[in-house]
């Protein structure tokens, strides 16, 4: 998933190296506080035997825990390891063992001594330049928040601190060029941050809001750059309107989250005028890129490739009835729609995946997928969603495109009940999860997918669920639906989330949900070329009401759990099917017939292959065998 995160050092104390842990028992002591502090609970409640995924882990906390178990001991335990339902001593034998074996993968990931100014681009950004390179125009992958600051900041201050994230960050001083037809990324020394503030105090809130759009979705030259946009509006009363738009080549929605945390961190030393503690950056993005090249050429990507191979082969397409009929060629012009699912509701949710040793991502995706089958009537359904491509510690702390898709392929056919369908897609997010590293533009290349203009590759429709643990800054993931309202304090500013007009749809729909305060925050993004707002809302709701019917009997057949409201159903079985119509007392069919033969008499009443006959003629004809006269004799 695309969780969104923060890097931090971990709190407890943690050795260099595994050997500063001897015994097994030490192993098993250290991950249980480590579990505890994560879930915020007492270690002495952290029993050694019991799965820890019953104690209601995410995969956030997991992989915050495969990173610091990679600090500590130097291995690269997958993310499925954890979420496997294995207890506190299953993995520390897994993780003793793992420990004492030579040449670990975790130390292949190193920072290159050779520094140059020019690099080959990562399989995402690579399909990403090459879209740009159809539509250089577009905003399709434009990522753009807005928020209000809701006091007067230090304008210098905030400028000064762009400038120091541009500074550290060398994705945002990055720029793509193809002197030779082959894309590459130019690192430069330094770049000045693209820092406007305008004054905006006379505006009308519309022209504002059209402003804040138009900037948003404003194109960004790749070869000229910057890549890195901010915008201050000065408003009445003290207020800023601030716009930050980011190209999705140098960043995806963790790198936004860690340039807003850092941000905060910024400003208030700024504030207090003392050095900002940020931790030191030992790799950079194109370190990755290397790391990315050598994986896929030995026996690790070769793996991944085997079994995305078996996994999508033939997938289908998932086709849900529109509104409306499917351009030829996506347009990317999306709207989206914000809704809540109560914290009672979701805790409930989260119990239900407990049960099953699974995460309440999971369970949303089961459910998500389970609407989807009910709408298309498909027995098979992928899904999208995207990892966050960062299983190495070092890497949670750069800026850049890591996130990569994958697509989740599920059966729906039988008759399962929601737990056999949980179960399902339990296995298939860790089975993915164990080939994540594999880039998806590649995938897409060497599955030989037949392209379609219209639509994306492999599945058009997406999943996502945001976290975010960031100490001080509540609230920061419903920041990331991009939804009007949201509020959180960032480095001493209060801040309030301002949706933008006109949201780029990448896909026919995507979900983003997100843990907050008081339940669940979702919205439901939408290519408003197929979708009527109404639709989407219908949509939102019947969601809402599987989601309860879950909570209620998860072992009910998903063909009996409801999602219709009880008004919906009465309109379906009954308002629709009343066929009884009054028609004015008669005597007799035949007056009937003369009463329509008088109302059309030259409308078609009959046909053969031979000739027709009008009302009119028909009509006549009756009443000539009516008064005993054959109609075919002369008169």
């Amino acid at each position: 998933m695309d969780v969104v995160a923060e890097w931090r050092r971990p709190a407890l104390a943690e050795p260099e190296t595994a050997s500063a842990l001897e015994g097994a028992g030490e192993v098993e002591a250290w991950l249980r506080s480590e579990l505890a502090a994560r879930l915020k609970v007492a270690p002495s409640r952290i029993e050694l035997d019991r799965p820890v995924t019953s104690y209601g882990l995410d995969s956030l906390t997991a992989i915050e825990l495969t990173q610091s178990i990679e600090a500590a001991f130097g291995v690269n335990l997958p993310l499925a390891a954890i979420l496997q339902s294995l207890s506190i001593a299953a993995l520390a034998a897994h993780l003793s063992e793992q420990s004492a074996t030579p040449g670990n993968p975790a130390r292949a990931l190193a920072a290159t001594q050779e520094r140059r100014a020019e690099h080959p681009l990562s399989y995402g950004q690579q399909a990403i330049w090459f879209l740009h390179q159809l539509e250089p125009d577009g905003a399709a992958y434009n990522i753009a928040r807005a928020v209000c600051i809701e006091a007067e900041p230090d304008v210098e201050a905030l400028r000064r601190c762009f400038q120091t994230l541009v500074d550290r960050h060398a994705s945002l001083r990055t720029t793509f060029h193809a002197p030779r037809g082959e894309p590459l990324q130019r690192v430069h020394e330094y770049m000045e941050v693209c820092f406007q503030e305008e004054d905006a105090a006379a505006w009308s809130e519309p022209f504002l809001d059209e402003r804040l759009a138009a900037e948003a979705h404003r194109p960004f030259d790749l070869e000229g750059g910057p890549l890195l946009r901010v915008n201050l509006f000065k408003r009445p009363n003290g207020e800023y309107y601030l716009l930050l738009v980011v190209h999705h080549i140098v960043a995806d929605f963790w790198s936004l989250t860690l340039l807003v945390n850092e941000l905060g961190i910024l400003y208030r030393a700024e504030k207090e005028r003392r050095p900002a503690n940020l931790p030191p950056l030992s790799l950079q993005y194109t370190d990755y890129v290397r790391w990315q090249q050598e994986m896929l050429l030995g026996a690790a990507g070769e793996g991944d490739w085997s079994y995305w191979q078996g996994q999508l082969k033939d997938v289908p397409w998932l086709n849900l009835p529109t509104d409306r009929p499917r351009p030829r060629v996506q347009t990317y012009d999306g709207a989206s729609l914000g809704f809540r699912i109560s914290e009672a509701l979701a805790d409930e949710l989260r119990a239900v995946g407990r049960a099953q040793g699974a995460t309440l991502y999971m369970v949303l995706l089961s459910a998500f997928k389970l609407l989807l089958h009910r709408y298309s009537g498909q027995p098979e359904v992928a899904v999208g969603t995207p990892t966050a491509g960062r299983g190495w510690a070092a890497l949670s702390g750069l800026v850049g495109y890591f996130v990569n898709p994958v697509a989740l392929r599920t059966s729906l056919s039988g008759k399962p009940t929601f737990r056999d369908l949980l179960g399902q897609v339990r296995q298939v997010v860790l089975d993915a999860f164990e080939h994540i590293d594999y880039p998806f533009a590649l995938l897409v290349q060497r599955l030989n997918v037949e392209r379609d203009a219209s639509r994306s590759a492999l599945f058009n429709v997406m999943f996502v669920l945001q976290k975010a643990h960031l100490p001080g800054v509540e609230g920061l993931a419903s920041f990331a639906l991009g939804e009007a309202g949201a509020r959180t304090n960032l480095g001493g500013l209060p801040l309030r989330s301002v949706a933008l007009e006109g949201r780029a749809a990448q896909f026919d729909l995507t979900l983003m949900m997100a843990e907050v305060e008081g339940g669940l925050a979702a919205s439901l993004e939408y290519s408003t070329d197929l979708y009527e707002e109404a639709t989407v809302q219908r949509m939102a709701r019947h969601f809402g009401l599987l989601l309860e019917q879950i909570a209620h009997d998860p072992l009910l057949p998903i063909s009996r759990l409801q999602f219709l409201s009880a008004a919906e159903r009465k309109q379906l079985l009954f308002d629709w099917n009343q066929t009884l119509r009054p028609y004015p007392p008669v005597n007799c069919l035949h007056h009937t017939f003369e009463a329509q033969a008088r109302l059309t008499p030259s409308r078609i009443a009959l046909r053969d292959s031979a000739r027709s006959l009008s009302y009119g003629e028909l009509n006549s004809t009756f009443a000539l065998w009516a008064w005993g006269r054959n109609p075919r004799s002369p008169s």
